[in-house]
């Protein structure tokens, strides 16, 4: 079966919405308190960096995606439910940190802490997806 990018975001929408659904009405009060929001982010920004440093999840990005995936789920329940700041969550870039794409998951927590700790990883994924893409090539000319 090929992938289908619509039935995937379909599932990832049907997965956050199930989890939402499962925790509103007992933890009400947590899904409407932007402090506590923020501090949930927070919580999964910090576990996403720690991931990436200690490796561990056992694929290529570790738990990093995540992580990822859930502190922007907040963030985007923080901007479309509390602050309305936007009219729906993006569900195409929620799905984008499931790709488990190194350059996307540290670009996605590098922008979001104020730390340097990420540069250096960063920049080795940007080189090493420049050296694959040099090696495709290469392997085309023959």
């Amino acid at each position: 079966e090929s992938y289908d990018p619509e039935r995937s975001l379909k599932a990832i929408r049907n997965t956050f919405n199930a989890g939402v659904d499962a925790t509103s009405k007992k933890y009400a009060e947590v899904w409407t308190d932007i402090n506590r929001m923020e501090r949930i982010t927070s919580f999964n920004l910090k576990r996403g960096v720690r991931s990436i440093f200690d490796g561990d999840g056992g694929n290529k990005c570790g738990y990093a995606s995540m992580y990822a995936s859930f502190a922007f789920y907040f963030e985007q329940h923080i901007a479309t439910h509390l602050l309305k700041t936007q009219a729906a969550i993006d569900w195409p870039a929620l799905g984008d940190l499931f790709s488990c794409d190194d350059l996307t998951i540290l670009s996605f927590f590098k922008d979001r802490i104020p730390c340097s700790c990420l540069n250096e990883k960063y920049e080795e994924a940007k080189f090493s997806l420049v050296e694959f893409g040099e090696d495709d090539d290469d392997d085309d000319d023959e």
